[in-house]
């Protein structure tokens, strides 16, 4: 009993932490990985600068982010409940 809470736990942490990491590197600023496109693609230095001085540009970014991360998230979370239940026989 106790350990079927001790899973549960797991699972939802786990489920959480792959939500944020989701959400953390779309490409919109003021989220992480607009910080990474802008590293690694210094051409969009200028296009991400200006959408980051919009006076709206966070709420656009929630707004773009509640149709994106359902695509990029549920794709993700059955691959790594594949891998646990490979690991665990």
């Amino acid at each position: 009993m106790l350990f079927r809470s001790i899973e549960r736990i797991a699972i939802v942490f786990l489920r959480l932490n792959l939500l944020l990491f989701v959400f953390n590197l779309l490409p919109f600023p003021p989220l992480d990985g607009a910080g990474v496109v802008r590293g690694l693609l210094p051409g969009t230095r200028n296009a991400l600068d200006a959408l980051q001085n919009m006076p709206y540009a966070s709420i656009l970014t929630f707004v773009i982010a509640i149709k994106v991360v359902p695509y990029l998230y549920y794709p993700l979370l059955n691959e790594v409940a594949v891998l646990l239940v490979r690991w665990r026989g």
